[in-house]
């Protein structure tokens, strides 16, 4: 059920936050990034505590999510060596959880504020209010 009390243009700007962070995550990564990045700056004096609080959730994950796939990849490859199938096999099997996760994750923040209601995500949630 839909807030009533959040406009439905507040509502389709929070969506645009969680569809960029999932956009970043499946299709276009670094073009979507950017794209939150310019609707953060270009909202976040005028716009409304939930929408704000949307746009700061999807921009802390998608840089946390940068970081928990790309850098520990790399340091489980690095730490394993490029020679180990072991190291492969932790990596890869690291890289698709921790994806499907943040995926998951990501629709659920799409839905949320599809609702109307906010949306923090677990463990880093709470840094950036």
């Amino acid at each position: 059920m839909v807030n009533p009390s959040i406009s439905k243009s507040d509502i389709r700007l929070a969506t645009w936050a969680g569809s960029l962070y999932l956009l970043n995550l499946l299709l276009i990564p670094g073009l979507a990034f950017l794209s939150l990045i310019y609707l953060y700056f270009k909202n976040k004096d005028n716009c409304s505590a939930f929408v704000l609080g949307h746009l700061r959730q999807n921009l802390m994950a998608m840089v946390a999510s940068g970081f928990a796939i790309v850098g520990v990849s790399t340091a489980i490859l690095l730490l394993g060596g490029f020679d180990s199938p072991w190291a492969w096999m932790v990596m890869i099997l690291y890289g698709v959880t921790i994806h499907a996760t943040l995926v998951f994750l990501g629709i659920f923040s799409v839905v949320k504020s599809g609702n109307g209601e906010p949306f923090q995500y677990p463990l880093l949630g709470g840094f950036w209010k």
